[in-house]
């Protein structure tokens, strides 16, 4: 199970940044997403935080060596970290997350006010809606807005024997252009911060194929 931090996070010469991706150590109860002091214990690998900044550990060199010599091949590659569930973000996607809920006014304030017809209602209940239902939803009215207003272009010879494209790509498939992809990160990160307003966050793909 993974999770992203909401916060920047300073540890004497180590910071880890907002939305850094990290990993959660055992299983926290289902109920106690974005609770007040609910313990978490997460790990954040260097490989994940973002290089290039001004304090903190040099996080462009992702392996840090032992200084005492007495084992040659241990390094430090990453951080384990003792927070909560309020300064996380939890993947909804995860299978231990497959029977969650969210109660009806959380759905009203991701889809502003009008809950569509297809996120249904967990049985027998009339106030909570499954979170994977939510979820199905936003992902496919992302994709649908990214075919009708992002930017494509052909994919072309050069594309491939550049590394440019995905696996198995040929000349005249289509891929989004730069501008296109600056469309779709900016829309990505709407729908996003939509669903995290409820201490969860899912890492939608448009409809599109990534390596």
């Amino acid at each position: 199970m993974y999770c992203i931090t909401r916060k920047d996070m300073k540890f004497g010469g180590y910071l880890v940044p907002a939305r850094t991706r990290a990993t959660v150590i055992g299983n926290p109860s289902s109920t106690t997403v974005d609770a007040p002091g609910v313990q978490l214990s997460i790990t954040i690998s260097f490989w994940n935080m973002h290089p290039n900044r001004k304090d903190g550990v040099p996080l462009n060199e992702l392996q840090v060596l032992n200084e005492l010599g007495q084992y040659d091949d241990a390094k430090l590659t990453g951080l384990m970290i003792d927070t909560n569930t309020e300064q996380v973000y939890m993947d909804a996607g995860d299978q231990f997350y497959r029977g969650a809920t969210l109660y009806k006014w959380q759905v009203e304030k991701i889809f502003e006010g009008k809950i569509p017809e297809d996120v249904s209602l967990k049985e027998h209940n009339d106030r909570e809606y499954k979170l994977d239902a939510i979820v199905s939803c936003l992902g496919a009215t992302l994709a649908s807005w990214v075919q009708k207003n992002c930017d494509f272009r052909r994919v072309t010879k050069r594309d491939i024997e550049n590394g440019e494209t995905i696996e198995d790509a040929c000349p005249g498939d289509t891929m989004l252009s730069n501008k296109g992809l600056r469309q779709f990160e900016e829309k990505l990160l709407e729908y996003q911060n939509r669903l995290e307003s409820t201490g969860f966050t899912y890492e939608f793909d448009g409809g599109l194929v990534w390596n």
